[in-house]
């Protein structure tokens, strides 16, 4: 399951390193923490405010990694949140 930044911004998650990259073409403020024995790293979009990038670690030993990409920042159509009987849930 991956953390949420309300994980990582709780009282007992010490950030270990911050800083600024380029994930993927795209301006992101990466930090690293440690949580559950693994370090983890979040690379989050400066432009969507959104999870970019998540690595954890076992040591040095990269365990698992997300990448997101091709993300759609547009208003769905209405339509998609209609009801069969026409009523709309927003």
């Amino acid at each position: 399951m991956l953390p949420t930044y309300e994980d990582v911004l709780a009282d007992e998650v010490q950030l270990t390193a911050a800083g600024r990259q380029d994930i993927n073409g795209e301006p992101c403020i990466v930090v690293t923490f440690e949580q559950d024995g693994y370090r983890c790293v979040y690379g989050i979009s400066t432009v969507s405010g959104l999870l970019a990038q998540a690595s954890f670690y076992d040591g040095d030993t990269l365990t698992r990694k997300v990448t997101v990409s091709e993300i759609s920042t547009e208003t769905p159509d209405s339509e998609l949140f209609t009801l069969p009987d026409g009523e709309s849930v927003i």
